[in-house]
């Protein structure tokens, strides 16, 4: 870059490179009395920040990396846009990522020793400590994950210090709308075996992936390899390790020991921890005498970049240098330049003035600026409460019932700004101003969009059934009850008023008139918890389990805080007998609410569950999922988890007929692995002829997002091609997984426009009445 170049508050200085995701730029901040920060600023490419759902994950992931302050974290200085293009602020380390020094070191035949190749994995072991156990400001743990540990992230200063780098695919266990799609993002080569199958990570899926970097950093070859991606993956989920001492005889046996329990393939078999894997390191690095401080680091980078360190300091002193100044004309930024200072004579004159008793008075400008203010603050008033006389808040209402003079001043008001055109435009605003209002109205309920104190206290109101605790409904207004039970006049933007009348036809028992107004205070705004609480109530009172199970469904990746919703999703898994979707709610609301009524039931059915699958898993058999039964992460899918519906209560067989079997031990029907693929065929045939019905029919409970996907194809595109390459397909009594590699060419004869859509994905499959269902689809990886 010829010249530094304005960005918001930053001086772009020169760009350091360009990556899949975003830009780099060695940058400078300035400030008051000559204040300067070097930073290095990764800007968002602008193509991916066309989608709202990256926009959002994207600031979600910076505000979680930005909470963490390491030693061996880069840390995150800021975050925002300058004019629609996102950026990361982030400390700037002079040097080079590991690939970089292993490539320079094999290149140069100057192998990084392995007493460095220990070193710099403790260091990250450190960091992934503190990572994994960060909680947020209010105490909460966040249960990060890096998802992406490689040696592109590490990165090796000049001297000697070790970062980590890039939590932008970090995601909160329990947070985030990302993973709602279900896309597991990072280097396949890296990957653990249960992050290639799509399944639930947690810290220790960290650990594997470093156990991938040390046995490259100490062998000098990459542990999984492949001709292409499919290859790579399959590689990864077998987890089968070389023995390290045949690429490196010099590997000790204490060293291959810690490296065969970091890539052990099951779960429990690693490191349960990054402090743990982080002392049997320092251990050995005690134990043979390895250098233990960075000073070996930086001599050993020092020797290898020689040459690169110079140019990278001569650059960096290049384009720091204070007489660089922005080219002209460019400079959008808001910057505060110091005044010139006065001279001696105008000083002096200040002085005197202030010093003497003449009050003078105030300048033209000051009393033109009051006069401007007062006027404001009268139209201000004005506006105010002409827009409270038309409000429907409920104190407003009764007001206008008993004092018939408000009454007919709002009729008159109202039609004064019908006629000017001006009332379309005042209801916009009204409804956002006084939903704050309503919220400090005692009369109303409070609305949030996470979860609140008032669900809270409702399960502590409620006896402990064991059953989806039901939101009481609060007492009907005397003025308004008379006229709930009708649809209601008022707009739906009007959400505080139309909740409360929807309360008021629970109480009634009018169960038709809560669903529609609460599917419309949904529509509307989806952020309503409390809508769903008592939608899904209505459902259950209506004997339509399934109904109620799909709101839960759908509220639970907006409220994921929310312990009583997890209560009541767990609870009805429970009852359809889904029993791994089960735990996983339930482990959640105990985990959110350990002394909650909801928390306490929540453990209830898990010894339920517990007692229910042990005399129905065979002896010999291996625990379905092992990794999910010790910790349970609520990582979500990309669709909504789906209940699996089951067959009524059949009659007794005649005594001389066999016994049903246990549903989780059901024997593999030799028609079952036919039966999915015709699934697979039927999926394929839907698709190509353009058939959204006969698609959504393969799925057990499809999510309104795929309809409209589809919609959107159909629409766009008259052509289209799909093909189901099978990898893999496993049946586990009533449940199946398949995985595939699923391609679509999408065409339009209109505009000669093609699109190809290739992914690596998974399906969990459910039986359901004798017949396979999709019930989670899982995209592994994008192509």
């Amino acid at each position: 870059m010829s010249h530094p170049t304005p960005f918001g508050k930053y001086l772009l200085l020169d760009k350091i490179g360009t990556g899949g995701m975003a830009e780099l730029y060695l940058a400078k901040q300035t400030g008051l009395s000559g204040f300067e920060k070097v930073v290095a600023i990764k800007r968002i490419l602008p193509h991916l920040t066309q989608g709202t759902e990256f926009i959002s994950m994207f600031v979600n992931e910076a505000k979680l990396a930005a909470l963490l302050t390491h030693q061996n974290i880069v840390q995150i200085y800021d975050l925002g846009s300058v004019d629609q293009a996102y950026y990361i602020a982030m400390e700037y380390v002079m040097g080079k990522d590991l690939k970089t020094v292993l490539q320079q070191g094999r290149s140069r035949s100057m192998p990084l020793s392995i007493g460095d190749a220990l070193l710099i994995v403790s260091k990250i072991c450190s960091a992934l400590d503190y990572a994994h156990r960060k909680s947020d400001l209010q105490g909460n743990d966040l249960h990060l994950v890096h998802r992406d540990i490689s040696p592109q992230n590490i990165l090796v200063s000049y001297e000697g210090e070790v970062k980590l780098v890039d939590f932008g695919i970090a995601k909160a266990a329990m947070g985030g709308q990302e993973t709602k799609t279900g896309i597991l993002k990072g280097k396949l080569a890296y990957m653990s075996p249960e992050q290639a199958w799509g399944k639930p990570v947690d810290g220790r899926s960290d650990l594997f992936a470093l156990g991938i970097v040390l046995y490259e950093a100490v062998t000098g070859e990459r542990l999984f390899t492949g001709n292409d991606e499919i290859s790579i993956l399959e590689k990864v989920r077998k987890a089968e390790i070389a023995p390290p001492t045949r690429l490196n005889p010099a590997i000790p046996p204490e060293l291959e020991a810690i490296l065969e329990r970091a890539l052990a393939k099951e779960v429990e078999a690693r490191y349960q921890s990054a402090s743990e894997m982080e002392r049997a390191l320092e251990g050995l690095i005690t134990q043979k005498g390895y250098a233990f401080s960075s000073l070996s680091l930086s001599h050993y980078m020092k020797q290898l970049f020689d040459h690169q360190i110079a140019e990278d300091t001569r650059r960096f002193q290049l384009v720091t240098r204070p007489e660089r100044r922005p080219a002209e004309g460019l400079d959008r930024s808001t910057v505060i330049r110091p005044v010139a200072p006065a001279n001696a004579q105008a000083a002096a004159v200040k002085k005197s003035i202030s010093q003497s008793k003449i009050i003078l008075p105030p300048p033209r400008g000051r009393r033109f600026s009051r006069w401007v203010s007062l006027l404001f603050f009268i139209v201000s008033g004005a506006a105010f409460l002409t827009l409270l006389l038309l409000s429907n808040i409920s104190f407003v209402t009764r007001m206008r019932a008993n004092v018939p003079l408000l009454e007919e001043m709002r009729l008159s008001v109202e039609a004064t700004l019908q006629e000017k055109g001006v009332l379309a435009y005042l209801d916009q605003f009204k409804s956002g101003l006084f939903r704050l209002v309503e919220q400090d109205s005692p009369s109303s309920p409070s609305i949030h969009t996470g979860p609140t104190d008032e669900s809270i206290a409702i399960a502590l109101a409620k006896p402990a059934p064991n059953g989806p605790t039901v939101p009481p409904a609060s007492p009907a207004p005397d003025e308004t009850a008379a006229a709930s039970g009708a649809t209601p006049a008022l707009p739906a933007r009007d959400i505080p008023t139309l909740y409360q009348e929807a309360k008021e036809d629970y109480n009634a028992g009018r169960l038709d008139e809560v669903e529609k107004k609460l599917r419309q205070i949904i529509e509307v705004d989806p952020n309503q918890i409390q809508a769903y609480h008592l939608l899904g109530t209505v459902y259950e009172e209506k004997k339509e389990p399934d109904a109620a199970l799909r709101i839960f469904a759908d509220a639970a990746p907006l409220f994921q805080n929310d312990p009583l919703l997890h209560y009541d999703l767990g609870f009805l898994y429970f009852k359809k007998g889904v029993d791994s979707l089960a735990a996983q709610e339930l482990s959640l609301a105990v985990k959110l609410a350990p002394q909650a009524p909801e928390g306490e039931r929540a453990r209830e059915i898990l010894a339920k569950l517990d007692h229910r699958s042990q005399p129905s898993a065979p002896p010999s058999a291996q625990p379905a999922a092992s990794f999910g039964k010790k910790r349970i992460e609520p990582l979500r899918p990309s669709v909504p988890s789906p209940p699996v519906p089951r067959p009524e209560q059949k009659e007794e067989p005649p005594a001389e007929a066999a016994a049903p079997a246990a549903p989780s031990t059901a024997s593999l029907h030799p028609d079952d692995p036919a039966q999915i693929r015709a699934l697979i065929a039927n999926q394929k045939r839907a698709l190509e002829n353009r058939d959204i019905d006969q698609v959504l029919r393969g799925h057990l409970h499809p999510p309104p997002p795929l309809r409209q996907k589809l919609g959107q194809w159909f629409e766009r595109f008259d052509r289209l091609s799909a093909n189901y390459e099978i990898y893999e397909i496993k049946i586990d009594g009533n449940e199946a997984s398949a995985s595939l590699l699923q391609t679509v060419v999408l065409q339009s004869q209109k505009s000669d426009v093609r699109q190809v859509e290739k992914m690596l994905v998974y399906w969990k499959l459910v039986r359901s009445k004798d017949e396979w269902k999709i019930a989670q689809v899982n995209v592994v990886e994008k192509y």
